[in-house]
């Protein structure tokens, strides 16, 4: 947003440079190395090794040490992340942000102060400067200052499709059809599906979801739900995910940073769905919600809800409690950093729902409601959350809850931010490739207008209860 850069930071053989302070553990004398009429004897590790389920642990002990030596204060919302507030000469203060996954690091802050961080991080350990971020947990991560953030993960899905596919398969324009789920497999299966790497296959869809693919949620839902009874109907509905994600390998997720910075602080908007007595074998509901923070998608999920829903007003307030608890997270882990805050919004597309979230409503309707699943309206009333409805056609997280149509897919990935990223960075028009039936499809601007003017409509109605707090 400032045009900082994001630095990277490899640390070599990290696990070695922690201490064991914490455990005694003892290894037999190595070979060719042993003290001479002790070789009974064994040795008290000092320093960690690799293969020590303490290693890991350690090895984040040593580093929250060094980084507290620093000045760094680790966040009590996420132990990942670090932050440093230093004072100017005008009085004014400039924050650094630096974060960890075991041994990567990326470190965000002004050249002037992050360069210093840098040099001690490097005195102190071994480490590699892997120059701006580009690459980071089989994410390629695009940066352009004041533009664009757009993570991709093009490489890992041609690798999974000639692990588990062929690049010969006919891309389709859309992951899920609106067919009826397979029956779950029997014994008379069994011989029939053990050569399909099922399970291997759907831990890779799960990682696209984590990085870069907030489109697949529902359907990797679905297929997570047969891991240990798939049938070959499953197999083949998971090998039309790899030919929709072959027809659309360069898409992935796009931050505007340029619509970002139109906003006065930053704003949590969270649109939450479910879908009632979704699945046919326990009649329990969907539970879908997409989270953005000032625009730009940052959390999508789906997931099967724990209780069954006795009505839609129950499964939806059951969904927004679930989403409120995200919410709730974010604003904390936000103000912990003291960044500007707006109050949160929640946009449900069930009236009755929203109602509950505000008032207690009607006993005779709502007595049978659990105290947890009324969350919600605790965050309205103590935490300033604010809800609102919209039709369901134009709710969000509709796609996290059940299969669309292909107009109202490629819709609803325009909407969260899923796009071509390569057309993007060649600085062609934004908006206008799509898959359709391994072809490319231009979206006029007559239609792309059309795609938008009911999302667009509902957002204008929640800026102007904001008031001055802009809502893109």
């Amino acid at each position: 947003m400032r045009g900082w850069r994001f630095r990277q930071y490899d640390f070599v053989t990290a696990f070695l440079n922690a201490d064991m302070d914490d455990f005694e553990v003892y290894i037999e004398q190595p070979k060719a190395m042993e003290v001479q009429d002790q070789e009974d004897k064994v040795c008290l590790l000092k320093k960690s090794l690799y293969g020590l389920h303490q290693a890991p642990h350690e090895w984040n002990s040593t580093l929250h040490r060094y980084l507290l030596t620093l000045g760094f204060k680790r966040c009590e919302k996420d132990y990942g992340l670090y932050i440093k507030w230093v004072e100017e000469d005008d009085g004014s203060q400039v924050v650094i942000f630096l974060t960890i996954y075991v041994d990567d690091l990326i470190l965000l802050g002004p050249d002037y102060l992050a360069e210093p961080v840098a040099q001690s991080l490097k005195s102190e350990f071994k480490t590699t400067d892997m120059g701006d971020l580009r690459y980071l947990s089989g994410i390629e991560i695009d940066y352009v200052p004041g533009k664009w953030i757009m993570f991709s993960q093009a490489n890992f899905i041609m690798d999974i499709i000639k692990k588990f596919g062929n690049e010969n398969m006919n891309p389709v324009a859309t992951p899920q059809g609106k067919e009826k789920e397979p029956p779950r497999r029997t014994k008379e299966d069994d011989l029939m599906t053990k050569a399909y790497p099922y399970r291997s296959l759907i831990g890779c869809l799960q990682y696209l979801i984590t990085g870069s693919r907030l489109e697949l949620v529902n359907v990797v839902r679905v297929l997570s739900k047969y891991l240990n009874d798939y049938t070959v109907a499953h197999w083949k509905m998971a090998l039309r995910v790899l030919k929709y994600l072959l027809g659309t390998v360069n898409h992935g997720l796009v931050f505007d940073l340029r619509e970002a910075m139109k906003y006065d602080a930053l704003c949590i908007e969270t649109w939450v769905d479910s879908d009632w007595a979704n699945d046919e074998e326990d009649r329990r509901s969907i539970t879908g919600y997409i989270t953005k923070l000032n625009g730009c998608t940052i959390t999508s999920k789906g997931e099967k809800q724990e209780v069954l829903g006795t009505s839609t007003c129950h499964a939806e307030t059951i969904a927004a409690s679930t989403a409120a608890r995200d919410i709730r997270w974010m604003e904390q882990l936000l103000r912990e950093c003291l960044l500007p805050c707006a109050p949160s919004s929640l946009i449900i597309d069930n009236q009755g729902a929203e109602r509950l979230c505000n008032h207690p409503g009607k006993h005779k309707r709502r007595k049978h409601i659990e105290v947890r699943h009324l969350y919600a309206r605790e965050c309205v009333e103590k935490h300033g959350l604010r809800t609102f409805t919209v039709a369901s056609s134009e709710n969000l997280a509709d796609m996290n809850t059940k299969a669309l149509s292909k107009d109202r897919f490629l819709e609803a990935c325009l909407n969260i931010g899923i796009m071509d990223t390569k057309t993007i960075l060649n600085e062609q028009p934004m908006r206008e490739n799509r898959v359709e039936q391994g072809n490319v499809h231009h979206v006029s601007e007559k239609a792309n207008t059309r795609n938008y003017s009911k999302i667009e409509e509902a957002r204008m109605r929640i800026a102007q209860i904001y008031g001055s707090t802009k809502v893109r």
